[in-house]
């Protein structure tokens, strides 16, 4: 199962009691899609939101002529990506 869709079915029990989710996760279509119509459509929904993540990096810079090593600004990095809507996990 690949990381995708085992946060999408984490979040999908966080916010279904147990009894409910009884069969939920029962694949259909050679395992693309679920045989439950609602978390079919849910899932759908959630591969969008995750191909339309597409940022654009700043230009990259060489950190050390020796050993050519091409390194970002943190900080540019993280404007890029709070402005476009991804969250920063601070450490």
């Amino acid at each position: 199962m690949d990381k995708s869709r085992q946060q999408f079915e984490e979040f999908i029990k966080f916010h279904m009691d147990d009894a409910e989710i009884n069969n939920k996760f029962e694949t259909a279509n050679n395992g693309l899609n679920y045989a439950d119509q609602y978390v079919d459509l849910m899932w759908i929904s959630w591969q969008a939101s995750r191909e339309s993540l597409e940022v654009e990096l700043p230009e990259p810079f060489i950190a050390n002529e020796n050993c050519e090593t091409w390194c970002y600004d943190e900080d540019l990095v993280n404007q890029v990506l709070i402005s476009n809507g991804v969250k920063i996990k601070d450490e």
